[in-house]
């Protein structure tokens, strides 16, 4: 109990400086989200994890407002949203006395950016998140963060790129494709709630894929995916093949790059299956939906040329 009062303790102190994520249940009542609270529910979804969802963003009051698709709000932007079937929030109702613990802290539901970048290639690049970090260390996912107050969500999402990549993309090519609804752990058989995002899922082009450096306290590997590969990696299980990964390695003590990034075969053990896997690895749930998505969304527009 104490070790969860110091991590929303930590959670109130970054939230003054990020986005608030506003609710309008679309009879003109709006409020903040807290953690603990399944989205699609409290919107009226409860029997279903894919709905579509629209929003609106403020950047002078730094607010993400989400409301059901068919609500008039100026300007909405409007995207297929899902979350688990195992949402711990849709299934913290069943415990009444444990949802109103989690709720009573009143720790901010968070907003994230990830990018779905693709080269001239046509390449997808996934990251793994570092054995390090709090939140699904040693997960693959697409490059990402939190926005800061005032900060656009382009801007946000570009600069998370450069901060984690290196690379270099233009937020005039930036367009938002998907929204996931997310909890750490991911199920309450892992423990309670201790982290809850709304996640945009954002694609864009990368023309200079030279600079490519990643931040080592983040992310400690990267691999650039063809089409094929990609539909490979979103399976659950499949054959032992290898896929080329890139792995920062130190340099010596007085060389002032730090390091410097080799290529390294892997196995596609490490990217079946959700994070984490029986390997240690897997590619983060939603960012699992997140591809799918993408590739879903890639091939209606094929079709409709």
């Amino acid at each position: 109990r104490r070790d969860m009062g110091r991590n929303l303790k930590q959670q109130s102190i970054m939230a003054t400086k990020s986005v608030s994520v506003l609710l309008d249940d679309a009879n003109g009542h709006v409020e903040p989200l807290y953690m603990g609270s399944c989205i699609l529910d409290r919107l009226g979804y409860n029997y279903t994890d894919r709905v579509e969802l629209s929003f609106t963003f403020d950047q002078t009051a730094s607010t993400i407002t989400l409301a059901p698709a068919d609500t008039h709000c100026k300007d909405p932007v409007t995207l297929i949203s899902e979350h688990a079937r195992e949402c711990p929030g849709r299934w913290l109702k069943s415990d009444n006395a444990v949802l109103q613990q989690v709720l009573s802290q009143k720790a901010p539901v968070r907003l994230g950016v990830v990018v779905l970048l693709q080269n001239y290639q046509d390449q997808i690049l996934l990251t793994r998140r570092s054995k390090t970090l709090s939140t699904f260390p040693g997960a693959w996912v697409l490059p990402g963060g939190h926005i800061d107050a005032n900060e656009s969500l382009e801007d946000g999402a570009a600069r998370e790129v450069l901060e984690e990549t290196g690379l270099t993309i233009s937020t005039n090519e930036l367009k938002a494709f998907a929204l996931w609804e997310s909890f750490y752990p991911p199920l309450l058989s892992m423990g309670l709630p201790r982290r809850q995002h709304v996640v945009l899922f954002f694609r864009a082009r990368v023309h200079d894929v030279s600079t490519l450096k990643l931040q080592p306290d983040e992310v400690d590997a990267a691999a650039w995916l063809s089409a094929t590969q990609l539909a490979q990696a979103l399976c659950s299980e499949g054959p032992d093949d290898i896929f080329e990964a890139i792995v920062p390695t130190p340099l010596s003590a007085d060389d002032d790059r730090g390091s410097t990034l080799i290529r390294q075969p892997m196995s596609f053990n490490c990217l079946y299956g959700s994070a984490l896997n029986q390997f240690g690895g897997g590619i983060a749930h939603g960012h699992r939906f997140g591809l799918r998505e993408w590739t879903a969304q890639a091939r209606a527009r094929t079709s409709a040329l």
